[in-house]
């Protein structure tokens, strides 16, 4: 197989055409393929295989289609090169903080699989509203975060650092820890 470094890949949700970036040759490379569930991101390696290419990194969700969403008017905002995934050069992880940033309390809204931030759009408006602050993660793999296509990656020590990563970045104190699973 021949080996490539690839910078990201666009996710393009509607008509599946990914582009990648091959670093050493700066060429493109098109990948065709749907990636609506978590089966058919661990099937993107297979498909890189069987075209002769081994995939290194990760993917990139084309947020452009996760903006002007129903009920959903957050900016996203990113914690780059998060600890937990750290063979991934500049992977993201994004996340939602909104409201009182010196409120007594934080809410800290953590999805389940296959969810994201979106799931807590109208429960952050309730807690923005009383005063308080308000942080929605998406976890590594999900939603507006990077996802790596090597699913030996997501492990559960990865997805901890990440979790705690993400906390001591964002200074977040007296926790409310608000869970879907």
């Amino acid at each position: 197989l021949k080996k490539i470094n690839l910078t990201t890949i666009s996710i393009d949700f509607y008509n599946g055409m990914k582009m990648a970036i091959d670093e050493e040759s700066n060429q493109d490379i098109k990948i065709n393929f749907d990636v609506f569930d978590t089966k058919n991101r661990i099937d993107v390696i297979k498909i890189l295989k069987s075209k002769g290419f081994i995939m290194t990194k990760f993917y990139r969700t084309n947020n452009e289609k996760l903006f002007n969403l129903p009920d959903f008017p957050y900016q996203d905002k990113y914690i780059n090169n998060i600890k937990g995934f750290d063979d991934y050069n500049d992977i993201r992880m994004a996340y939602i903080d909104e409201g009182n940033q010196d409120s007594e309390l934080t809410f800290l809204m953590l999805h389940g699989s296959p969810t994201w931030s979106y799931l807590w759009r109208h429960f952050i408006k309730e807690i923005v509203d009383a005063n308080y602050r308000a942080v929605a993660l998406d976890m590594i793999g999900f939603g507006r975060s990077d996802k790596p296509l090597d699913e030996k990656s997501y492990t559960f020590e990865a997805m901890r650092t990440s979790l705690i990563n993400a906390i001591e970045y964002l200074d977040l104190k007296n926790i409310v820890l608000v869970v879907h699973e």
